[in-house]
């Protein structure tokens, strides 16, 4: 889970990090500082004069059959579409990756996100625009985890998760707290992502019951015995080989 920095031994002697960007540095308030407060050197926040350098803080590794691509929603796309391409290049040309997913923080252009650069904006810009990731998607590999808005719902079927419940208000109606878990070993060579909803607002409350089924049978058991299955991707139509031409991937409606 080391940065993208680290990769780059010769910056400036200080791998595993990139310190050539000194956030102290600069008189200009940051591209995410909200235009309707004072500017942040009005109010001496020197911390918040400009970012650090992109790359402490995007990574790509495998964990298992799972491999994991996470970015900042700060920077631009073009400030990380090299990352982004060596990510998929690196998990194409691992056949022992069954499955990659993106993760990122923010489900909407919000709060500092830079332009189209939420997590559903990121994938459909690494599916669209490279063309190793493209061949993750056209066979069914690639899928996304974002968060942001506090509540846990699909947000495109059998492709992007909304995992953000943990306790803080948020999304009116929706409000929820629960466990998400992938499970990569049940069926070998696929994925599943279930949600065990533990807490809303409105009435459920089963902590105990289930926390006390995972401590006593285990996550992936009690999952099944509790969750709802969001992505079961040995039960989906999908491409055995990533060496196929990839196509154009078509629209996802998102749902709310």
């Amino acid at each position: 889970q080391d940065a993208e920095a680290s990769l780059d031994s010769a910056t400036n002697g200080t791998a595993p990090f990139n310190f050539s960007v000194n956030p102290d540095t600069g008189k200009e308030a940051p591209r995410w500082w909200p235009k309707w407060l004072p500017d942040p050197w009005d109010l001496t926040q020197r911390c918040l004069a400009r970012e650090s350098h992109s790359s402490n803080f995007q990574s790509y590794y495998a964990i298992g059959d799972m491999g994991v691509i996470s970015y900042s929603s700060a920077y631009t796309y073009d400030e990380q579409s090299n990352f982004l391409a060596d990510a998929c290049d690196y998990f194409v040309g691992n056949d022992d990756v069954n499955t990659v997913m993106i993760v990122g923080h923010w489900s909407d252009e919000n709060d500092g996100c830079a332009e189209n650069m939420h997590v559903p904006g990121v994938f459909d810009q690494m599916r669209s625009k490279i063309g190793s990731c493209a061949k993750l998607d056209s066979a069914k590999k690639f899928i996304f985890f974002q968060g942001h808005d506090h509540c846990n719902i699909v947000i495109r079927n059998s492709t992007g998760f909304q995992v953000a419940g943990e306790g803080m208000a948020g999304c009116d109606d929706r409000q929820n707290f629960g466990i998400t878990v992938i499970d990569t070993k049940s069926k070998p060579g696929a994925v599943r992502v279930i949600y065990v909803n533990v807490m809303t607002p409105f009435g459920l409350d089963r902590y105990d019951e289930v926390t006390s089924c995972f401590a006593k049978e285990g996550v992936v058991a009690c999952a099944d015995k509790y969750g709802e299955v969001w992505l079961d991707s040995s039960s989906s139509p999908s491409s055995s080989s990533l060496s196929s031409p990839s196509s154009t991937p078509s629209s996802s409606t998102e749902e709310y």
